[in-house]
């Protein structure tokens, strides 16, 4: 704000949830159990609209800004996108994985992962616990009218190029360890979930 009282350009990209080859974060958790053909454990019914963006649409997203001088706040995320249930369903279908979303009654688990959390034997976090079922999408006609910019990769598109990443570098920590992104996820109490039946 104090910058464009001053006169200058100041672009403010605010994207959902980034992903794509590279990013783990806890979707690393998510990609092991559909690796080991095991169920996908989701707060709530996960049938709210969820958004993401890949790491190539944020970064085009940036550059069109840029390049255009933009002085304004952009909220930045796909064009196709269902709820997570389908997306990371269809996702295990299309690697021919056995994985299928569960519901957990989100009531019933917060307490248990806040417990969790604070005793430091879960990878989520609060955030986590408390947004997961929630409807997170952004407009994007401000972006799209403004820098210009359209989003190119779905949900699903973003999430099996994540995934064949998470596979091919399963083995290692991503190639920078000090990214929590990159890096595997510890899974404290959650591994016993990992195991397929």
């Amino acid at each position: 704000m104090a910058a464009r009282e001053k006169g200058l350009a100041v672009s403010v990209i605010r994207p959902r949830t980034i992903i794509g080859p590279g990013r783990l974060g806890i979707f690393d958790l998510l990609f092991d159990w559909i690796s080991a053909g095991a169920p996908m454990f989701m707060l709530g019914s996960g049938r709210a609209p969820f958004q993401l963006v890949s790491n190539r649409d944020i970064c085009d997203s940036m550059i069109a800004a840029a390049e255009v001088r933009a002085n304004g706040d952009y909220n930045i995320g796909a064009d196709r996108y269902q709820c997570l249930r389908d997306d990371l369903n269809e996702l295990a279908a299309s690697v021919g994985s056995r994985s299928r979303m569960l519901s957990i009654p989100a009531m019933l688990a917060r307490p248990a992962l806040r417990t969790l959390d604070f005793l430091r034997l879960s990878p989520l976090v609060d955030w986590h616990y408390r947004t997961i079922d929630k409807a997170f999408y952004f407009d994007n006609a401000k972006p799209k009218r403004e820098l210009p910019w359209t989003p190119v990769d779905s949900n699903v598109e973003m999430l099996s190029e994540a995934y064949s990443w998470f596979l091919e570098n399963r083995g290692g920590d991503g190639g920078d360890s000090h990214s929590a992104h990159r890096s595997h996820l510890s899974r404290g109490l959650l591994k016993i979930l990992s195991k397929s039946d």
